[in-house]
């Protein structure tokens, strides 16, 4: 794994719009990142993203239409691609 390090004033968790707000373990989310962290399930607006960087991490539908919501203003978006292996359950 490639392991590198950015400064974002968000994360934003797209695992789905109808999901009861699942977020993977991602080391340092909870414990370094002093920044917000949302779910896409708590998504309502994109006025608390207004000049600032955003991370979005998802691979479908919701982390699509949140890159794009939030690219309104937003300073910067960037999406993470987060693609489940075969062999385990996406929750």
């Amino acid at each position: 794994m490639m392991e590198s390090s950015s400064d974002y004033a968000a994360v934003m968790i797209c695992t789905g719009a109808a999901h009861s707000g699942y977020t993977p373990h991602i080391p340092g989310l909870r414990t370094d990142f002093k920044g917000k962290v949302l779910h896409m399930h708590s998504f309502r607006t994109n006025a608390e993203f207004k000049d600032k960087t955003v991370l979005v991490v998802g691979n479908q539908s919701s982390a699509a239409d949140a890159a794009t919501d939030i690219s309104n203003t937003a300073k910067q978006v960037i999406c993470a691609l987060c693609v489940c292996q075969p062999t385990l359950r996406c929750k």
